[in-house]
C-alpha cells in the first residue's frame, strides 16, 4: 500500500490523503483538477504542509508557498533567457565580430538592392572572395544563404518563446504554469 496526498492545484494545499496499492483507486479518488502525490512520509498531514510544485516537494505550512504571480515572473524571466541563449547560438557575439558582421550586412544588403559588382562597394565580400579564388557573386550567395538560414532559426526560437510566455500568463496556477514550461518544445519546427 503506497500514501498519496491528494493536492489542489489552486492553493497547493492537501485537500485528503488515501491509501491504495492499485494506482485507478488512487485516480478514482483524485477529484478532477487535483494532484495524488505519493508521499510514505507519515509526518507530512493537511493543514501542516502544503505541496511546492516548483520544488516538488512538501513543505511545511509556515513557508509560504510562491504566489502566482512570482512564479509567473520567474517563469517568464527563464524563458527570455533560454531564447537568449538559443538565439546567440545564430548570432554572434563580441564586439568586433558584431561590428564585422554589421558591415557585412550593410555589404549584402547593398548588393542585394543594387545588383552591382564593383568591387570598391564591397571591401569585406571582394577580399573574401579573392582570399578564396571565388567570384564577388559566390561570396554574397554564400551570404545570403546564411543569413537567411539563421534568421529562419531565430524567428522560430522567437515563435516558440512568445507562444510559450502568452500560455504561461493565461495559466491560472502554479502548477499549471509551471507545466506549461517544462513542456516547452525548443526543437519544435514548423515541419511537424
Amino acid at each position: 500500500m503506497k500514501r498519496y496526498h491528494i493536492v489542489d492545484p489552486k492553493d497547493s494545499k492537501i485537500t485528503q490523503t488515501i491509501t491504495a496499492s492499485d494506482p485507478k483507486m488512487v485516480e478514482m479518488n483524485t477529484p478532477k483538477g487535483h494532484h495524488a502525490i505519493q508521499c510514505d512520509d507519515l509526518s507530512i498531514v493537511a493543514g501542516d504542509y502544503f505541496y511546492n510544485f516548483i520544488k516538488k516537494e512538501f513543505e511545511p505550512e509556515d513557508v509560504l508557498p510562491p504566489a502566482v504571480a512570482e512564479v509567473e515572473t520567474k517563469l517568464l524571466t527563464a524563458v527570455d533567457q533560454q531564447r537568449e541563449d538559443l538565439q546567440m547560438l545564430m548570432l554572434t557575439p563580441g564586439g568586433a565580430k558584431s561590428m564585422v558582421y554589421a558591415a557585412k550586412q550593410a555589404e549584402l544588403q547593398e548588393y542585394n538592392s543594387s545588383g552591382s559588382s564593383e568591387a570598391e562597394r564591397y571591401p569585406y565580400a571582394t577580399l573574401e572572395a579573392t582570399a578564396g579564388n571565388e567570384t564577388l557573386a559566390d561570396v554574397m550567395a554564400r551570404w545570403n544563404e546564411a543569413v537567411s538560414r539563421n534568421m529562419q532559426e531565430v524567428q522560430r526560437i522567437e515563435a516558440i518563446a512568445i507562444v510559450a510566455k502568452r500560455r504561461i500568463k493565461a495559466a491560472t496556477s502554479v502548477v499549471e504554469k509551471q507545466t506549461i514550461f517544462d513542456e516547452i518544445d525548443w526543437a519544435w519546427t514548423p515541419e511537424q
